[in-house]
């Protein structure tokens, strides 16, 4: 492979890898204040923040999922990334689906993705109970 194509493989790799790198490294940290009551996130203990775009397509696959665990009493706030501004970014969001598991303003968990309802359901029960 000729050394500019190795060039493109890093780059590509770089840009997959980014949100999640960037999305991980705000776990543990608290929730910015301005955003905890623009997000309504101060009810959220344990809970999730679901963070998704109108013309993402997998977003349309998990909206559905993150509906049914509210339907189960699971606390879920979503929130659309066109509405959001620049809030989302200071969360370290750079994709959706973004669900950040949120348990007393700070952030436990990311996930980046689809992401099955059965397991969303297991780790915030994993929260619950401690």
């Amino acid at each position: 492979m000729p050394v500019w194509g190795w060039f493109l493989l890093a780059g590509i790799a770089v840009f997959f890898l980014m949100p999640w790198v960037l999305a991980r490294r705000k776990k543990g940290k608290p929730i910015p204040e301005d955003l905890v009551k623009t997000f309504g996130t101060e009810t959220l203990n344990p809970g999730y923040l679901y963070i998704w775009g109108k013309n993402c397509a997998p977003c349309r696959v998990m909206t559905p999922r993150m509906e049914n665990l509210r339907k189960k009493g699971i606390r879920v706030q979503s929130v659309a990334v066109e509405d959001a501004g620049s809030g989302i970014f200071k969360l370290g969001v750079m994709s959706t689906p973004t669900v950040l598991l949120i348990r007393k303003n700070t952030i436990q968990d990311v996930l980046i993705g689809l992401k099955e309802e059965s397991d969303l359901e297991s780790l915030i029960r994993t929260y619950q109970q401690d």
